[in-house]
């Protein structure tokens, strides 16, 4: 199916929202309107719903960071500080979520491949040689994988390991561009393997 867009009519069916300035963010159509966040000053931002048929925006709910609404627009996920809740469109009754007792066992290890075909990926997509300075990419990533049994930090993943750089942070050294940087957030959360 293809949506052709005429402009014809376009004036009945484009709604200037009647709401004072600020930043908005996170337009969402629900069946009677749009939700969106609304942020006039720093800090939090106000869930609003704009009113279709009145034309009227109003507040639903104060000091909301985030939030997801599923795909049937039936249910929300807010997001207020630490505090998560699901609740209807309309945003009243609020059940809360035990975020904090929430835990997630990740295994370091088992998303190290991932990572290194991530960022073998990502130079190949996006350097700004197509040819790559002449290197053979393929060739690399079988040269760096290889050397995955013997990660055993991120640190490993990232610098040296037996003498051959691995590409997750500097794969500019095969490619010999010395402006290229990733941040790397995850070491210290991570301890180290076996």
């Amino acid at each position: 199916m293809t949506y052709n867009p005429s402009i014809r009519g376009k004036r009945q069916r484009i709604v200037a929202a009647p709401h004072r300035g600020g930043i908005y963010r996170n337009l969402v159509a629900v069946p009677d309107g749009l939700l969106f966040l609304a942020r006039q000053e720093r800090g939090r931002a106000d869930l609003m719903k704009l009113d279709l048929d009145e034309r009227k925006a109003k507040t639903l709910q104060e000091k909301v960071d985030g939030f997801v609404a599923s795909p049937d627009r039936k249910t929300l996920l807010l997001q207020q500080g630490p505090r998560w809740s699901l609740c209807g469109p309309d945003a009243k009754k609020q059940d809360r979520l035990a975020a904090d007792a929430l835990r997630v066992e990740v295994d370091p290890a088992q998303e190290w491949p991932q990572t290194l075909r991530e960022a073998w990926r990502l130079q190949r997509d996006f350097f700004y040689d197509p040819a790559l300075h002449g290197v053979d990419w393929d060739a690399a990533w079988t040269r760096w994988s290889s050397l995955l049994p013997h990660v055993r930090t991120r640190d490993d993943l990232n610098e040296d390991v037996g003498g051959e750089r691995v590409a997750c942070r500097d794969p500019r050294r095969h490619t010999t561009v010395e402006h290229r940087r990733l941040a790397v957030t995850d070491r210290a959360q991570h301890p180290p393997q076996p």
